[in-house]
């Protein structure tokens, strides 16, 4: 879920970015020198949100659950070994995958002369979306809904990147209780 959200932000932030992109193009910058900027942001940004994984979920969640475990258990001290294979191949994956999504939006967008990147993107043209068809359907929406439902179709990408951003979301809910409801069932079952 993370690097889907990481992916959409940097391709939203180069595509927000046209104008100094444009501006920088028009000054002489190269296409290497532009791309490295938005290179150097996603990886950076890959390696900290690693780090800062890794190091929770190595360390500091064993040692919780562990100890959650001892008050009602006399275990030894854990052993929560650091996983280097583990860590580098998720860490590769991250950094691949954010540094491909800043290379592929800064291609598509240099592709464009400076004069063209310094102007607003002109809008999709709007077609009609198929519950638009289905009159009786459309005429029961309010204001709001119609919206809703026409960005919902058009923009498909942003629809099925919130769709993943919920569901992700809701996993992350779901663990939670799902572990706070396993340590308590066992102490009723023990005892």
């Amino acid at each position: 879920r993370l690097i889907c959200a990481t992916n959409a932000d940097i391709r939203r932030m180069v595509e927000e970015e046209r104008t100094q992109i444009g501006t920088m193009k028009a000054l002489g910058y190269g296409s290497g020198a532009i791309v490295s900027k938005y290179l150097i942001y996603s990886i950076s940004a890959s390696l900290i949100g690693c780090v800062l994984g890794l190091s929770v979920g190595f360390q500091l969640f064993p040692t919780i659950i562990i100890g959650v475990y001892r008050t009602m258990y006399t275990i030894p001290d854990p052993m929560t070994p650091f996983r280097w294979d583990y860590a580098f191949w998720c860490t590769l994956a991250a950094v691949v995958c954010t540094s491909a999504a800043a290379l592929v939006s800064c291609r598509k967008e240099l592709r464009s002369v400076p004069a063209q990147l310094m102007r607003p993107k002109a809008p999709k043209m709007g077609k009609r979306i198929f519950l638009e068809y289905i009159t009786p359907l459309w005429k029961h929406f309010n204001f709001s809904n119609k919206v809703t439902a026409r960005n919902l179709f058009r923009y498909k990408r942003k629809m099925f990147m919130s769709t993943i951003g919920i569901a992700g979301c809701t996993a992350l809910l779901l663990t939670g209780f799902a572990l706070y409801d396993s340590i308590n069932d066992i102490i009723r079952l023990q005892y």
